[in-house]
């Protein structure tokens, strides 16, 4: 079993990051032991100064022995009490100026200002190399979600699938439809047809969990809006759609869309042939307020 130690480290002029001074580091080397043992710290610092005052701050510094090699599988650190919702329990780590995530990124922010969806008839019908269809898939499961039940999932339809499906969806809708035009008896063949992949978002919440559906519900959209952004860093455009193929139960059915599911969208992507002329944003004097109490 671990052992606590709480050592009081005195370090002037040493910096504090952040409103609140604290930080963690997972796992130390402990020089002081021998046989390849492992020291892990939750440290936490004040300043010694007035108020807001950065000077000569003093950590203490909360160390764990734990016994373990190089080749061992260490448990993690966990510095946030029980685990959210029986999650594993994670680590925190220091966060410096040069940190990954302080950077300023102008090119994906080039990326925000501009990103617009494009119109079908604009994607070319080159393929999605495997390995970039997964990556985009894996950013874009890493959207918020309360609860981490992932209340969502995606079909993928490509290739050959893409004429299949929209064939079946033709069948369908000229059986709900008899007198329809000759001319639309294709029309969901070549609209599947249209971009090389199309990723259709289905929002599954838990009835039984304790988080709000209404939570659930809204993480399909996050899910969604991440993976057009994880489309746009790759190069892809999209176009979020929901027609008559999501919208009908049998019709999406046909997907392997089950009772108590529900399709959020149809997001078609690929390679644009051609950029569209930007459309009117919202005016933000029309869409925000400061509340100030």
């Amino acid at each position: 079993m671990a052992q606590a130690h709480n050592d009081l480290i005195a370090l002037p002029n040493a910096p504090l990051w952040g409103a609140s001074p604290r930080f963690s580091v997972r796992w130390l080397s402990n020089p002081g032991h021998s046989g390849g043992e492992i020291r892990r710290a939750r440290m936490e610092c004040k300043a010694a100064g007035p108020p807001g005052s950065l000077a000569n701050p003093s950590c203490r510094a909360h160390f764990s022995d734990v016994t373990a090699t190089e080749d061992e599988s260490l448990p993690p650190m966990n510095d946030q009490g029980p685990a959210h919702h029986a999650a594993p329990a994670t680590a925190a780590v220091p966060i410096y100026d040069d940190s990954f995530e302080l950077q300023f990124s102008p090119n994906m922010l080039a990326k925000l200002e501009t990103r617009r969806s494009v119109p079908m008839r604009a994607f070319d019908p080159m393929p999605i190399p495997p390995e970039h269809l997964e990556r985009i898939l894996k950013i874009a499961a890493r959207s918020p979600d309360h609860g981490r039940l992932a209340p969502w999932r995606f079909i993928v339809i490509e290739g050959e699938a893409r004429q299949l499906s929209g064939q079946r969806f033709d069948a369908l809708y000229a059986a709900r439809n008899p007198g329809l035009d000759d001319s639309k008896r294709d029309m969901w063949t070549l609209y599947m047809m249209r971009a090389p992949v199309t990723v259709v978002v289905v929002s599954r919440p838990d009835p039984t969990s304790r988080i709000p559906e209404w939570d659930q519900i809204l993480g399909s959209g996050a899910v969604g809006m991440n993976l057009i952004l994880a489309a746009s860093a790759h190069g892809y455009a999209t176009q979020w759609l929901l027609k008559w193929p999501g919208r009908d139960p049998e019709a999406a059915a046909i997907l392997g869309v089950q009772a108590g599911e529900r399709v959020a969208g149809f997001i078609h992507l690929g390679r644009q042939t051609e950029r569209p002329a930007d459309r009117a944003r919202p005016d933000l004097n029309a869409i925000v307020t400061h509340w100030a109490g």
